[in-house]
């Protein structure tokens, strides 16, 4: 009797370990890039960068795509001249919105701050989750290997990927696993409708 009351509270105390382990995980706060936190609302996102006065309806800027009910994603291209990353001058910042929520941020930037980038990350977030070699290969044929390295906290990941598009390139991709699937999910549906449209 007293073995088989044991073995219960181990399978009980499994049980409340991973439940423990899960809500810790759920608990994550998605990555942010500066004051651009993923998961944010568009309007957030545009007050943050002074694009709608505050009292203003959710319009969209220059910057921006409309979204629509039958286009839920939204693309917003937006820099500050000045605006940086780990030090480093940013190229480009591609925001990409799905039912008005801030799913991904892709920055661009010049391979020669990719080591920077990589320090900056691991000096924030700790040792990343991944980190592996990638091989490229250019219109030509020819062949190169860049890094790669990224960190997950549960609800998002960022990385860091060396080449990007080419050689004088790095990115950093910041992505919300919950919202970008949504995203991923509308995107496959439109593919099959224009398959269907052949």
């Amino acid at each position: 009797m007293r073995e088989e009351a044991l073995k219960k509270i181990a399978i009980l105390a499994v049980v409340l370990m991973t439940l423990a382990a899960a809500s810790a995980q759920t608990k994550a706060q998605p990555f942010s890039f500066k004051s651009d936190r993923l998961g944010m609302t568009l309007r957030e996102w545009q007050e943050v960068h002074e694009l709608v006065p505050p009292s203003a309806a959710i319009t969209y800027t220059d910057a921006c795509q409309p979204a629509t009910a039958k286009h839920p994603i939204q693309t917003c291209l937006y820099s500050e001249p000045s605006e940086t990353i780990a030090g480093c001058p940013i190229k480009s910042v591609m925001y990409w919105f799905v039912n008005d929520r801030l799913y991904s941020v892709y920055i661009s930037v010049r391979e020669s701050c990719y080591e920077e980038v990589v320090s900056a990350m691991r000096a924030k977030y700790g040792k990343p989750s991944r980190a592996k070699s990638k091989t490229y290969q250019n219109g030509f044929g020819a062949k190169f290997v860049g890094g790669e390295v990224t960190w997950i906290n549960g609800v998002s990941f960022v990385s860091v990927e060396q080449y990007a598009g080419d050689r004088e390139t790095s990115s950093v991709l910041y992505w919300h696993f919950s919202l970008g699937a949504k995203a991923d999910k509308y995107e496959r549906q439109q593919k099959a409708k224009a398959a269907e449209d052949l």
